[in-house]
């Protein structure tokens, strides 16, 4: 994984100083340090060697670098890891000694020292051992990462134009390394997406056959009760359709009645009303080898609840989206995610012979669009208490198609197998209660004034709007 902290590089470099140069030289002990040489001490100045970083460039090669994963709602390039050249200058000191040429002597050894152990271990990587020891492990850098240390060669004249600013003291004996390409770590995708984009282009259609242009969906949901309960819908294109019950005769207790409607599609175009028009859904879960486009026609005889109360007419297409749908006397689960739409519009025609008829079908272009899971309900949770849960309608949760995510107050809960713990949740066995438990932080700031919002994604579907509230 990338890096966050440009010290662990100088400090991986640092270990290799202080490990390889005593062993190179003979002598008890170097000392690394990475502060400027100017600030080396006097006091703590017996074989110190200063690295110090004094520059960094990004590296042009990996500027253009795409995102290590995607994602959306986070901009791509902060998703990119930055690609960055280090500049280190490295110098020795010693004042240990009893005259200025036995310490000027001492620097040049120990500066020789140096100089061979960084050309000895060139690349530092997560193999990389030396006195017995992972360097990586020892500084705390993930695998995955490479330091590579190229000596720097610079002309005289470059070196003391170095240390121009320095008007009282002499040109340091030093050497030069870049050390590259060190990556820092990128910002995580984002887990859910949100303002999708089902479809895009321009279309040529012969003269009267049907075509569509949007899929409408309308969606309602009650408003917490600190601002009223007040009821809600939005139209929302591309459709969002959630998920009912499979007979509009089952009556709900609980859902608000705003959300009755929450189920209905609205296919809008022209050339859509002839003798008879009939639904086509598409999902790669209905992929199979006999049906490599994952396409169901959801009959009238077959399927007569998502037709009752539809309209068909030559600019709207109505039906209501259930949990089953029934095709060649094999029933098929609904599951939240992602369709297409499309509508065969059929018409009868009179041949020749008298009493013949033929059935000619013409095929719509598709529209994209998202089933949805409905909350059923969520209850309250008492002042005392950080347990919660919420209901769904629908038992489908369980799936094996079927992937759950969960965020209350913009935090992400995480699944459990077992009683959930707090900023977790657990699905019940029969597939429609989620059990969760709040965080500390979550719970101090849900108030009857502030009703937490939660948000339910089943693959990637966002159920309507729901809060947890405390009364």
């Amino acid at each position: 994984m990338p890096l966050l902290e440009l010290s662990l590089v100088t400090e991986a470099i640092m270990f290799v100083l202080q490990t390889r140069v005593p062993e190179i030289l003979g002598i008890l002990e170097a000392n690394p340090t990475s502060a400027p040489p100017d600030d080396v001490s006097e006091e703590t100045t017996d074989n110190v060697l200063s690295l110090f970083l004094y520059h960094v460039k990004e590296d042009p090669h990996f500027r253009n670098a795409p995102p290590m994963s995607g994602g959306i709602g986070v901009p791509e390039v902060a998703q990119a890891p930055m690609g960055l050249n280090l500049y280190f200058v490295l110098t020795a000191h010693h004042k240990g000694g009893t005259s200025p040429n036995e310490n000027t002597l001492r620097e040049q050894l120990l500066f020789g020292g140096a100089l061979k152990a960084l050309h000895d271990v060139p690349v530092i990587n997560e193999h990389t051992v030396v006195g017995g020891t992972n360097v990586f492990e020892h500084v705390n850098i993930d695998p995955g990462n490479v330091i590579e240390i190229i000596y720097r060669p610079l002309p005289p004249e470059d070196s003391i134009s170095f240390w121009s600013s320095e008007q009282n003291s002499v040109t340091r004996l030093s050497a030069y390394y870049e050390v590259r390409t060190i990556f820092l770590r990128p910002e995580p995708p984002a887990l859910a997406a949100a303002g999708l984009v089902l479809s895009l282009g321009t279309y040529v259609f012969t003269d009267g056959s049907p075509q569509l242009t949007r899929g409408v969906s309308r969606i309602g949901f009650a408003l917490p009760a600190n601002v009223g309960s007040l009821d809600r819908a939005i139209e929302l294109s591309p459709a969002r359709v959630a998920l009912l019950t499979q007979d509009d005769s089952a009556l709900i207790p609980a859902l608000p009645s705003i959300a009755d409607g929450n189920n209905r599609l609205d296919l809008e175009g022209t050339g859509l009303a002839r003798d008879g028009t009939t639904l086509h859904l598409s999902s790669a879960r209905w992929v199979e080898p006999g049906n490599p486009t994952g396409t169901i026609v959801v009959s009238r005889d077959d399927n007569p609840y998502w037709y009752a109360g539809g309209i068909t007419a030559q600019h709207l297409v109505r039906v209501r989206v259930r949990p089953q749908v029934d095709v060649d006397a094999v029933t098929l689960d609904v599951l939240p995610g992602s369709y297409t739409a499309r509508v065969t519009v059929s018409r009868t025609v009179t041949l020749s012979d008298p009493g013949s008829t033929r059935t000619l079908e013409m095929l719509s272009n598709a529209v994209g669009l998202t089933v949805t899971p409905q909350i059923h309900e969520v209850p309250s949770i008492s002042d005392m208490d950080q347990s919660g849960s919420l209901t769904i309608v629908g038992d489908y949760l369980l799936h094996a198609d079927v992937e759950v995510l969960l965020f209350i107050g913009g935090v992400a809960f995480v699944e459990s197998s077992g009683a959930p713990a707090a900023g977790e949740f657990q699905i019940d066995a029969g597939g429609s209660l989620v059990q969760f438990e709040l965080t500390p932080e979550l719970d101090a700031a849900l108030t009857p004034n502030s009703p937490l919002p939660l948000r339910l994604l089943v693959n990637g579907a966002d159920a309507p709007p729901a809060w947890i509230e405390r009364p």
